[in-house]
Parts: structure tokens; sequence; C-alpha cells
């Protein structure tokens, strides 16, 4: 009979028994000595693991006599907590440091990402093996020094699969598959782990053909290789491809069916999507998640809100998922709701901006403004997200004063966008000078903020002044600047001049051939915006249409002055209603829409089109779009008061004003 080959001991197996060998040297006579020196050191260890450092240290100082294992355990201890220096002190009080001992310095260093000091320390070590060597390969890769690390594993003396492997997954994060890949077919012994590492850098860095030749090619495969390669191929949305390869699998897996769920969800096939997640065996907060964020974005809120109650737990991406898909559905007590039923702790930028942004694109500046500061006392800081929403919400608000101070705060970042909220907020508060500074502090080619400052120069009357910044930026000037500019001379009734413009322009866009008719419409040449309406040729002539309708509207006249104006069928009236909605990107605070569709449904009244009214009114009472109230405001003492007809405080104010007209009676 063959004499079975006796197992070769872990390198951490040969250290323990060294460790146990010099404590019965030291303590043969003195079984119970021995068994609490064991307690002891496992206690050490386990209360560093629960985070009572100090309990473990004053274990190891009350300790009557300690060994290698209780110096390891507390260096241990020590890094695990960041005091490194400290654990360094007591590795070098140890007469003879152990492999271990060596180890566990090293570790630490590596983990806290001190690259020199490991370095050094793995270059005074007597004696080395494999887990060594790995761990320092490793760190340096993790530390981003791929030279160093290339180095060192041509200085390892017998390298192992996941030496290998190490180095591959490091080439591949670099982008540098090609190396990988040249790596990779001179191993000498292919691992299911090396070939993961392949298919998943590959998929990483976009190369799915390579990827998918590397997976045929491996012989055997895991749960991890299908995963990386249906999620890569869902990413790229190849999902009959990601569907194909994931019914190959020997077992069903949750990770892969999640990766081509979430595929689905990205595309919006939400029927798709719904199918895998229901026939799943299991379900991770990842399916929840983009189950949940799936429905929000293709705006089924219903099917949503369902889930979102069903869910096990809700995390935080999910509440975030959906108090944005509340606020982008307008319904903006309810995103609150869900947002003030977060625990302090779990809200993140995210949440925060998400409600800020919200409350602003819903009409709410007082409430996202207070959002904005609750935020700032939170400890969370301001990004240029929330700095940018609080300047849109002040301009809305006309306070220059909130507008200045948001301002402040904002001058150290250099968001593009930014400028462009900086300029459109002192524009909305009527202060075009200080929207010309800012521009001119901005980034010389910055068109979007080129844009903004056109667009607040036409909103405030100085039409000239914005079509002389267009030429002073007409080389850089792209579809937006042209429709600001000309949106500038519609405002400020520069017919003549928005026309020659608009005459420039070689290939117009719909949005600007809108503006030409709208310009024209408002200047009472309804005429003229029927005529270029009808001869200009653009794709979708809808928001040409809204936009005539409007002029027509505004200038009292005959909505029949054309026959291509009014639609002709109810399907019609639908097609145009949803497309200028959908136009405007369903921004229900803009003046424009808002004026347009109103436009539009007096239109259809006109035509006696009572049946597509009823529908338009009722699709902009759900989506609450509405005329904005006439108001005014004023800044007390950092406080925004804002006042409409029916005012409720509007009793006191009065009973006051009486009181001070009768003193000046007197």
């Amino acid at each position: 009979m063959k004499k079975k080959k006796k197992k070769k001991p872990t390198q951490e197996e040969e250290e323990e028994e060294e460790e146990a060998e010099e404590e019965e040297e030291g303590m043969a006579g003195d079984p119970v000595g021995r068994r609490a020196l064991y307690e002891a050191n496992l206690r050490i260890t386990a209360l560093s693991r629960q985070g009572r450092l100090s309990d473990a240290l004053a274990l190891f100082s009350a300790m009557p006599r300690r060994n290698l294992v209780s110096f390891n355990a507390t260096i241990s201890a020590l890094a695990r907590h960041g005091h490194l220096s400290s654990a360094r002190l007591l590795f070098d009080s140890l007469p003879s440091p152990s492999l271990l001992s060596f180890n566990t310095l090293l570790s630490a260093y590596l983990r806290h990402g001190h690259t020199s000091s490991a370095s050094a320390l793995f270059s005074a070590m007597p004696d080395k093996n494999l887990f060594s060597w790995n761990m320092m390969l490793h760190g340096l890769l993790r530390a981003g020094d791929l030279p160093a690390a290339s180095a060192l594993f041509r200085r390892i003396p017998r390298p192992n699969s996941v030496s290998w492997t190490t180095l591959l997954s490091g080439l591949c994060r670099r982008g540098l598959t090609a190396s990988a890949r040249q790596m990779f077919d001179g191993m000498p012994h292919r691992t299911v782990a090396a070939g993961n590492a392949m298919v998943s850098g590959y998929v990483a860095n976009g190369e799915l053909a390579l990827a998918r030749e590397v997976f045929d090619g491996m012989p055997h495969r895991n749960e991890i290789t299908f995963t990386a390669m249906v999620s890569g191929l869902a990413r790229a949305g190849e999902l009959a491809t990601a569907g194909e390869v994931l019914r190959r699998m020997p077992r069903r897996s949750t990770a892969a069916e999640t990766a081509l769920l979430c595929g689905f969800a990205r595309v919006m096939d939400m029927a798709r999507a719904r199918e895998i997640f229901d026939g799943m065996q299991e379900r991770d907060a990842v399916a929840w998640n983009a189950m949940i964020a799936g429905y929000v974005s293709a705006g089924d809120m219903a099917a949503a809100e369902r889930l979102f109650a069903a869910a096990p737990t809700s995390d935080r991406e999910t509440v975030n998922s959906m108090v944005w898909g509340y606020l982008q559905d307008g319904a903006v007590e309810e995103a609150i709701k869900v947002f003030e039923a977060m625990a302090e702790e779990e809200r993140d930028k995210v949440s925060w901006n998400a409600l800020i942004t919200g409350l602003v694109r819903n009409g709410r500046s007082e409430a996202a403004m207070e959002r904005m500061i609750a935020m700032a006392r939170s400890g969370k800081k301001l990004d240029q997200i929330s700095i940018a929403a609080a300047l849109t919400a002040c301009g809305m608000l006309a306070a220059l004063r909130a507008a200045e101070q948001v301002h402040a705060l904002g001058l150290k970042m250099n968001g593009l966008g930014l400028k462009s909220a900086v300029i459109a907020a002192y524009g909305r508060c009527g202060e075009p000078a200080k929207a010309v500074a800012a521009f001119r502090e901005a980034a010389t080619g910055d068109m979007a903020a080129c844009n903004s400052l056109i667009s607040v120069l036409g909103l405030n009357g100085r039409g000239k002044e914005a079509i002389r910044i267009f030429r002073e930026m007409a080389n850089w000037a792209d579809e937006a600047t042209m429709a600001a500019v000309l949106a500038a001379c519609s405002h400020g009734g520069m017919v003549e001049e928005g026309m020659e413009i608009f005459a420039a322009i070689k290939e117009p866009e719909e949005e600007h051939v809108a503006c030409a008719v709208d310009m024209l419409g408002r200047a009472g040449r309804v005429e003229e915006a029927a005529a270029l309406a009808a001869a200009t040729a653009v794709e979708d002539r809808k928001s040409v249409q809204g936009a005539l309708i409007a002029g027509l509207g505004r200038a009292r006249r005959n909505m029949k002055v054309s026959g291509t104006v009014i639609p002709a069928t109810a399907e019609d009236w639908k097609g145009l209603y949803g497309t200028l909605v959908a136009g405007r990107g369903g921004d229900r605070q803009n003046p424009n829409l808002v004026g347009t569709l109103i436009s539009v449904c007096n239109a259809a009244a006109a035509e006696e089109r009572w049946e597509e009214v009823e529908k338009m009114r009722e699709d902009m009472r759900k989506k609450k779009v509405r005329k904005e109230v006439g108001s005014s405001w004023t800044e007390v003492n950092g406080r925004i008061h804002v006042f409409v007809a029916g005012w409720p405080g509007v009793g006191p104010l009065l009973s006051v004003l009486d009181m001070l007209t009768g003193h000046m009676r007197w």
C-alpha cells in the first residue's frame, strides 16, 4: 500500500508550533500558568476586535508572564486601531521577533498606506515567506506604484498563483490590459482566479470582445466568472447576449441575475426587469434598489411606491431614489416625508442635494434655502450642486443679499455650472452689472456662462449688450448660444437684429425657429411668424407650432391665420401638448413653458375642442403646471418675506398702517 504523503504545514501553523514549543520550554512544570497565558492572549485579540483597545493594553500590562504570542497580539491590536508608532516601539522591544511579528507590522503599515515604512521593514526582514512577498506586492499596487510592484514580482523566489493574479489585476486596474494578457498567457498554471481577473479587467476597460474570448477559453468557470461577463454585457447594452450567458450558468446566481436586472432597468425596460426580479430566489439590496430606481426613472411612481413599501430594508440609495422620484413627480410633501424619515447620520450629500434641487424645480425656493442652511448645520459640506441650487432659489426670490452670501460660499469652487448659476441669480435679482462682473471672472471660452449672461441681459432689457457679448464669443458659439441671443432679441424687441442673426444660422434647430417665430409674434408680426413656421424645414415642428399659437394669443389674432397652425385631430392636439412638455424637460416652473401650454389650451378652447381642453387641464393639474402668481417680497434680517394677493398676514399690517396714518394726520 502506497504511503500517504504528509501535508506540508502552512506558515501560520509552523509559527504557532514554534511559539507553542517556546511556551512549553518555559512553563513545562506549570500547566495552570500555561492555560492562563493562552486565555490571556486570546482575550487581548478579542478585546481589540471589540474596539476596547485600552482594556487590551491594560490586560497586556497586567500579565505576570508574556510570550511571543502576547506581543504579536498586542502589536496587532495597536496596529488595528491606527497606533503604528506604539506598535513599532513594542515590536522593537522584542529581542527576537518572529516571522509572524514582522508580517503583523508589515500588514499594518500597508493597510494604513505607509508604503515607505513597509518597504524599509520588508528589506530588513531576515526571512520572508510567500505571504510576506504577496502582501508587499499587493500593498505596492494599492499605492499605485506599478514599477516597484513589477520589480518586486521578479524577485519572488517561487511566485504562486496568488502572486501572478495580484500583479495581473494591478495591470488591469491601470488599463494595461495588453501587458496583463501577455502575463496571463505566460502563466505556468492558469487558475480560475487568474481567468476571472482577466475577464474582469477587460470588462472594466470596455474590451468585451477580448473578455468573451478569455471567458470562452476557460476550461473551468465559477460564479465570479459568469457574473463579470453578464455584468459587462449588460452595462454595454448587449442584454440578449447577457441573458444567454446567464442561462449557461450551471447554478443560479443572485449576483449575475441582479447584473442583468440592472441592465434592463438602466434602459427602462421594466417589464423584463420585473420578470427577472420576480423569478429570483434571493434578492439583495442591489436588486431592490435597481428596480425602484428603474421605476422612478420611467416615471412610474406608483410601482416604485409599492416596491419601496415591500422592501425588507431601505438603504440610503433607495431612499434617495424615492425622494428624487417624488420631487420629479411634483409630490413635494411626500418627498419631504421620506427624507425626514431618514436618520440624520444616513443622509449624505446626494440626499440633501436631491431634496434642495427638487424643491427649486418645484418652485419651493424658500424651503430650498432653509434646507441648504440645515445641510450646512448638519455638518455636511456644501458642494457645487447645493450651491448652484441655492443660487437658483435666490434668483427665483430676487433675494440679492442672499445671492451674494451664497456666491461668497462658492467662490473657491471652480465648476462651470456654478458660474452660470451665479450669473443667472444676479440677473434674476435685477443686477445685470453684477452678472457681467461674475462673467468676466469666469474662464475664457466658458460657453455655459456666456449663454447664461446673454439670457440675463435679454431678460433685463439689455439686448444690445447681449448681442455685443455674443459677438465677442462668436468663435465658441453653440446651438444654445444662438437660442439665447435670439431670445434676448425677442425680449428686447430687437426684431431686425434677431432676424439677421437667425438668417446667419446655416442649419437652424427647432428651438432656433421657435425663438424666431416667438420674436415675430411678440412684435405683432404674426403673418411673418406663420410664414416662417410653414417655410422652415425642421424634423419636429411642435415647438414652433406652440410658439406661433402663443404669439397669436398675445396678439389677440385669429387662430386660423395659417392653415398649418391649428391641429386637426385629437391625436394632433395630444402630440403638440406632449412634445411641448417633453421639449422643456418637464420643468413645471419654466415661465415660457407655462405660458405656451396655457396658450395652447386656450387655442383648443377657441376651437371648441372641449375634450382635449379637459385632458390638457387635467394633466396640468396633475403635473402641478401653474402660472406663477404675481408677488412682491422684501428681505429683513436675512429672511425673505413674500407677499401675494390674499396673503393671510395682511390684516395686522393694515391695522398698523391705519395707526400710522392716524398719527400722520396730527
